[in-house]
């Protein structure tokens, strides 16, 4: 893919705030942020010459934090470390010896034919849920924050993804996805056709913003999803001492609207043996007295009432008048989710379009190369 032309600043961007706190235990006192930034829903693919597009991996949203002497940690969007359940990443790293960085991105366990897989990778976040034996994970960086010493985030998008691209070189589990300039739609098209369930578009000359949900950075959905809170498991007869764990009938879920938990609606379990067996031993260790939403949710059933912590992404089929989910069915259930992030936003109209000329034009999208050796 030929460089990509760096945009001049836009008038009336306020760089953000470009001091990273330190994190407690960061190795040789690296920076983080304090959170990563968050994309907004686009109601609609678009073409627009100052839009960057790439595909909106499905995984674990991590920091990979790179420091001297071979010192290195993954950090998920909870401020846990991750290193111990993906140390093929971590080694990884170690080529960066030398320098320090701290890298957005994605943890993902990639099929055969390069595609994420979400289910599989949280087998592997979740002690107790099948495994996925010898399916590897890979990191996919997305963006770089802070080099040497110095922090990045005011830079333009398409100055810091130059930068990325020269600090790593390529290797099978510690990869830079490409993107496209301009060509919204039919890189959309071509991510449906490899059954990707969402794009990513962001503006050339953004700045990083952390914690925010940034206009800048917009998600445009390739399928109905959400992630919505678990507050709720309803078994299918009530619990007793004979019966403890009996099987489970439904997990009521909940979106934050307003700074508060919301209804959303319930998912039919249809889980394995071994997943209801996890998710009963999580339930030991989450369980209230009161659930966390207000609503006839749960009424007259056996519920037990979670604290919010686990998070499920559902794919689901549109949502009803109080904006509940329609017929969810579970993707993923995952501990490595901020149940604050579950929030319900309605999509924005895209922006305006603009006439691209030049550069590539996806019709076929070929996703990443990868080695499981």
């Amino acid at each position: 893919m030929p460089p990509q032309r760096v945009p001049p600043r836009r008038p009336g961007h306020q760089a953000p705030d470009t001091t990273l706190p330190l994190f407690d235990e960061a190795p040789s006192g690296l920076p983080l942020p304090l959170r990563p930034e968050v994309s907004v829903p686009c109601s609609a693919a678009f073409d627009n010459q100052d839009w960057r597009f790439t595909v909106d991996w499905d995984g674990m949203r991590a920091m990979l934090v790179v420091g001297a002497a071979d010192e290195s940690r993954l950090v998920d969007e909870l401020g846990g470390d991750a290193g111990s359940s993906f140390p093929e990443i971590l080694a990884a790293a170690a080529p960066l010896s030398g320098r320090t960085a701290v890298l957005d991105g994605v943890v993902a366990a990639l099929d055969g034919d390069g595609r994420p897989d979400l289910a599989a990778l949280c087998a592997r976040l979740g002690p107790g849920l099948p495994s996925s034996a010898g399916q590897a994970a890979v990191y996919l960086a997305t963006d770089l924050l802070h080099l040497d010493g110095a922090p990045l985030v005011a830079w333009p998008l398409d100055r810091r993804h130059q930068a990325l691209a020269a600090l790593l070189a390529p290797q099978a589990r510690l990869q830079v996805p490409g993107w496209v300039s301009g060509h919204g739609r039919a890189f959309c098209e071509a991510a449906a056709e490899r059954g990707l369930p969402a794009v990513l578009a962001r503006l050339g000359d953004s700045p990083y913003r952390p914690a925010m949900a940034s206009p800048e950075r917009l998600r445009i959905a390739l399928e109905e999803r959400a992630d919505a809170v678990v507050v709720g498991v309803v078994a299918a007869v009530p619990p007793s001492r004979q019966r403890r764990r009996p099987p489970i009938a439904a997990l009521l879920l909940a979106e934050q609207v307003d700074g508060h938990l919301v209804d959303a609606g319930r998912v039919g379990a249809g889980l394995s043996q071994a997943t209801e067996g996890w998710l009963w031993s999580l339930a030991d260790t989450l369980t209230v007295l009161r659930p966390a939403v207000s609503s006839d949710a749960g009424a007259g059933e056996p519920v037990v009432w979670l604290r919010p912590a686990l998070v499920a992404t559902v794919r689901h089929h549109g949502r009803d008048a109080a904006g509940r989910l329609r017929m969810p069915s579970v993707v993923a259930l995952r501990r490595d989710r901020d149940p604050a992030r579950c929030v319900r936003r309605a999509p924005v109209p895209p922006p305006a379009e603009t006439p691209v000329t030049g550069g590539f034009r996806p019709t076929v999208l070929h996703t990443l190369p990868f080695d499981a050796g």
